[in-house]
């Protein structure tokens, strides 16, 4: 197994001269990163990509917002989501997956690692139906491009969907339920429970135990998760 240890260029701005991307992903080589997560603006950046495959022994991994990903043209604000409805996200998906095939086509040097999807709407978690059509449409679509991308490239790619506010899953609660029950083989969650923290109404407790005489009920369900993610 390789160790990926990545930079986030999320929030990072783009260099200034003197700086070049050239320079600038040296730097962080140089610290001891293997290469970049980023967003639209970094995939789609043609010098940033050249500059990565120029320096060398680094890789990529595009962070995918469906939905999402692209400046409004009627308020210059990025749009991390633009539409509410299941349709849109699937036919997003589909778009920025197949995309990224060109993109490495072009940039042969620069190698995609993996892909992390920020997928869905928070909202749907209330509706088990527009759950169950997501994920599957998810499942469906992950499987297809790595099967192409196998094809293409003779090399495995791995997609993961990430625990994230607003997405699907923002929440640990109905996670189990509405979630991992419409999860196949081809669903990987990377979780960033750090946004679990932030949206919990609960804390949890994970020294809790139910043969505690000070049991708080407030840890079972963040062991019900784990348990459930491990089988």
């Amino acid at each position: 197994m390789k160790l990926h240890v990545m930079k986030s260029l999320w929030g990072v701005p783009p260099p200034t001269p003197p700086e070049t991307h050239f320079t600038k992903v040296s730097k962080y080589k140089s610290l001891g990163y293997t290469g970049f997560e980023v967003i639209s603006f970094g995939y789609n950046d043609s010098d940033f990509m050249s500059a990565v495959g120029e320096v060398g022994g680094m890789s990529i991994i595009p962070q995918l917002h469906t939905s999402g990903g692209y400046i409004s043209p009627q308020t210059n604000d990025y749009v991390y989501i633009g539409s509410l409805e299941v349709e849109d996200h699937v036919e997003s998906l589909n778009k920025e997956l197949a995309h990224l095939v060109d993109v490495q086509k072009e940039h042969p040097k620069t190698p995609i690692v993996a892909v992390n999807v920020h997928g869905g709407v928070d909202i749907w978690m209330d509706d088990p139906q527009k759950v169950k059509r997501w994920m599957e449409n998810y499942a469906s679509s992950v499987k297809a491009f790595k099967k192409q991308w196998e094809t293409e490239f003779k090399a495995e790619i791995e997609v993961f969907t990430e625990t994230h506010r607003q997405r699907v899953p923002y929440t640990p609660v109905g996670f189990k339920s509405s979630v991992l029950t419409n999860a196949t083989e081809d669903v990987v969650f990377n979780a960033d429970l750090s946004h679990w923290c932030v949206v919990s109404e609960c804390c949890w407790d994970v020294s809790s135990s139910s043969s505690s005489s000070s049991f708080d009920v407030r840890g079972t369900w963040f062991k019900g998760v784990m348990d459930a993610l491990k089988t």
